[in-house]
């Protein structure tokens, strides 16, 4: 009858999920290149002299560019 009992479920240090700390900051620093991203595209939009196609593709990276 040993095939009944259920195995002892082993946990490993690798299945352990990140700190709250670590997780904050790792999102953080990707909200910020995000937004950094977003920023320049909106600022090429503006500043650079080019046709109105080209601003689009610029408003629309900084609008779709890592949508989330």
């Amino acid at each position: 009858m040993k095939g009944w009992r259920r195995k002892p479920e082993v946990h490993q240090v690798t299945d352990a999920k990140p700190s709250l700390s670590a997780d904050i900051h790792k999102r953080e620093i990707s909200y910020l290149i995000k937004m950094g991203i977003r920023t320049i595209c909106l600022i090429l939009a503006v500043v650079v002299p080019v046709p109105w196609p080209y601003r689009l593709l610029f408003i629309a990276g900084a609008v779709f560019f890592c949508h989330t």
